[in-house]
């Protein structure tokens, strides 16, 4: 009301409504005062006026009044307009608008008569009881021609209240939800109750006048947070704490404080920050509005790898004071220990010298970092990583100190700056510049079949820089069942021999091989595998026949015996005839015996024809032959008991060459096997043959041909003695003179 209404004016002679109504805002006069006065915008003088003032129906009620109503209410408005009230609301609705009483539920009557969105001016509402924007006041719209609210727009300043009735009145006149408050400024003639204590203050505290106590000597009057006068007193604070920095990322940190002892009003409080020491409220803070005697705070926004300082403040009427200092880094954004750059070698055996690792990370900003200590080695033991405190500038440069206990990976756990990751060195063997395999010094001998016994290689190398090696175990191949292991040592500084011990029972001769791999050099260590050996060996005692074309099916053998035997393995031998061929003696693989004792081989195949078939056995470091018979082709009967044949196709004359002239004899019990080509002279008259070519017997019966060729030197009878499968005859031809 104080905005409204001079302080001045009075209640006691604002009487009638049209003098209210003139009391509006300038820039309505011109509009205003004919709708007040006429009930109708000009436009409307000739129809309007009769109709509202007149009672009179208005059937055209949506054309004329559409601008200020509803447009659902057109069909009813009519008769709500015309008798100033609806039927149901006679009693109530009628006096509240005609006599302008109080109307406490004007949102629920009125609402529905009015058109919400028609703000542009208050003069339809008031003086045609429509649209209305703000119905929980409408009462003192209507019944007064103000708002609290609004009273600026509809009275001007140079009014007076002259006319305005009594208090009591106006009182009647507003609506239910101003009347505790309201009727104050009315009484105290528009101004709030001040109260009747020396130093009580008023002050407008956005909404409403507010009365502030007195306060007590020693107080001082302030602007509080909110913007508002307060009383408070000036004091120190007895204890001002700042909590250590937790929840480190690389952007953000929480902290806190605690303020005690301040026995007056805080201005405010909370944690000041910055990357130099001693911060202060005019840099970075963060003002905290929880409890002072415990409180925390959220840091965001910060930079990665750098160092923050902090510490508690608090303000008061007076001063600004700051607890203790902490300090942290935040943690870097990332480290790459896998693209860490290494410098020197780690050799087993060997201290480590001038050996580091420099780690690269992402997120440094020179922040100080209190560095990591003795970090152990895991996979290769005996070593430690080191970095000394710094700052994050530059590459994270660890120091690698220790003697490695061997070969491999060393691995260490790095933890800085927030972040972790494993790095990893290889820790190599101890190193030669060459080694020869070929020139080993072999100790003891292999024998197929016995077990190793002191038998060794001693190799020798060059270059060796004093390092540890973990030795070897390697498997022989080509004469497999063998092992070569060089126990774990170190290498000297310089040249030396590294002797390799030899185990295991060689399965076969011949020799076997070992790849040595050791100080980062490779050859390979050969070692003879020989047989079991024997001091004599002798072969005979056949048994069994052998036929020609006819392949081995039962059993045919001859022995090899031996004296001197060691005990040793002999591998199984294969030999193949010589003489007749096609044929192959085995012998099975055994051991020697410690002595004297029979070799037995087998005779398999097919010979290839008659006579010898030629065995060649070297074994036990002996050798020794033997040559076994082999019979030909064999029939029972030969041309039925050397009957005389028929010389078919010619004549033999004297003097004149045979041609085409053969003779065929027959033959039985065929054993299948071969027989050899034959040429036969003849006998009694010369200058003949009888030629057979190579063959083989069927296994009963069949014929044999015999080409004759040659001149006959006489006439008389040439003779020719055939003898072949076993058989013997002698066949006569006639030689005419």
């Amino acid at each position: 009301t104080s905005k409204y209404i001079r302080y001045t004016d009075t209640v006691s002679t604002i009487a009638t409504k049209a003098n209210l109504a003139l009391k509006l805002n300038s820039a309505d006069t011109a509009s205003l005062s004919g709708r007040i006065n006429l009930k109708l915008n000009a436009v409307d003088t000739a129809s309007l006026s009769n109709r509202i003032n007149q009672k009179v129906n208005i059937s055209d009620t949506t054309a004329m009044l559409s601008p200020y109503l509803k447009k659902a209410d057109t069909t009813s408005l009519s008769s709500r307009i015309n008798l100033k009230l609806n039927a149901v609301d006679t009693a109530s609705l009628s006096s509240r608008i005609n006599q302008k009483e109080n109307i406490s539920d004007t949102t629920a009557m009125l609402s529905p008569y009015l058109k919400k969105a028609d703000t542009t001016s208050l003069s339809s509402r008031i003086n045609l009881k429509l649209n209305a924007v703000d119905t929980a006041s409408l009462s003192s719209r209507i019944n007064l021609k103000l708002n609290a609210a609004d009273t600026l727009k509809y009275v001007k300043y140079a009014d007076t209240v002259s006319t305005i009735g009594t208090k009591a009145n106006l009182a009647l006149k507003l609506n239910a939800a101003d009347t505790a408050s309201l009727s104050n400024r009315i009484d105290q003639v528009g101004l709030p109750q001040m109260g009747n204590t020396a130093g009580t203050m008023l002050f407008w505290d956005g909404s409403a006048w507010v009365r502030l106590a007195a306060g007590t000597p020693g107080q001082v009057l302030y602007i509080n947070n909110n913007g508002l006068p307060a009383w408070g007193n000036f004091s120190t604070p007895s204890g001002i704490t700042t909590t250590a920095a937790t929840a480190i990322t690389d952007v953000s940190a929480q902290t806190g404080g605690t303020i005690t002892g301040m026995g007056g009003a805080i201005v405010e409080f909370g944690i000041v920050y910055g990357t130099a020491p001693n911060p202060l409220i005019t840099g970075s803070k963060i003002v905290s509005t929880g409890n002072p005697a415990m409180f925390s705070t959220s840091l965001t926004g910060l930079n990665p790898g750098t160092t923050y300082y902090l510490r508690t403040y608090v303000t008061s009427l007076m001063a600004t004071n700051y607890g203790n200092e902490v300090s942290f880094t935040t943690n870097i954004t990332s480290i790459n220990c896998a693209g860490a750059t290494p410098a020197g070698n780690l050799v087993a055996g060997v201290p480590a010298l001038s050996v580091s690792s420099a780690i690269p990370y992402v997120g440094g900003n020179g922040g100080t970092h209190s560095g990591q200590l003795s970090v152990p080695s895991t996979g290769v033991i005996g070593l430690t990583a080191t970095l000394a405190a710094g700052t994050f500038s530059g590459p994270l440069t660890y120091t690698i100190t220790g003697t490695p206990g061997g070969a491999g990976t060393a691995s260490f756990a790095i933890n800085i700056g927030g972040r972790t990751c494993t790095l990893d060195r290889t820790v190599v063997a101890g190193q030669i510049a060459s080694i020869d395999c070929a020139g080993a010094v072999t100790n003891g001998t292999l024998v197929h079949g016995l077990s190793a016994l002191g038998v060794s290689s001693v190799i020798s190398y060059t270059g060796g820089n004093g390092g540890s090696h973990s030795g070897q175990t390697v498997k022989s191949t080509g004469v497999f069942g063998l092992t070569a292991t060089l126990a774990a040592g170190n290498f000297v500084n310089g040249n030396g021999t590294l002797n390799y011990v030899i185990s295991g029972t060689p399965t076969s001769s011949g020799t076997a091989r070992f790849a040595i791999n050791i100080g980062g050099q490779t050859c390979e260590l050969t070692r003879t595998v020989v047989e079991g050996s024997v001091a004599t060996l002798t072969c005979g005692f056949p048994s069994g026949t052998l036929v020609a074309g006819l392949t081995v099916t039962t059993p045919v053998t001859f022995q090899a015996s031996y004296t001197g035997g060691n005990g040793g393995a002999y591998s199984e031998k294969t030999i193949n005839s010589t003489g007749v061929t096609g044929l192959t003696a085995v012998l099975t693989a055994g051991t020697f015996a410690s002595g004297s004792d029979i070799l037995t081989l087998t005779i398999t195949g097919t010979p290839s024809g008659s006579g010898n078939a030629t065995f060649l056995v070297n074994v036990g470091g002996q050798t020794c032959s033997i040559a076994f018979p082999v019979n030909p082709g064999l029939i029972g009967d030969l041309n039925n008991g050397c009957t005389q044949p028929t010389l078919v196709n010619g004549t033999l004359v004297s003097g004149v060459p045979s041609v085409g002239a053969f003779f065929t004899l027959s033959y039985t019990g065929g054993n299948g096997g071969l027989y050899n080509s034959d040429v036969i002279l003849s006998g009694g008259v010369s200058g003949l043959t009888a030629t057979l070519p190579s063959g083989r017997f069927t296994t009963s019966t069949g014929n044999l041909t015999f080409t004759v060729g040659g001149t006959p030197t006489s006439s008389g009878t040439a003779s020719f003695t055939i003898s072949i499968g076993g058989r013997t005859c002698t066949f006569n031809f006639t030689v005419s003179p």
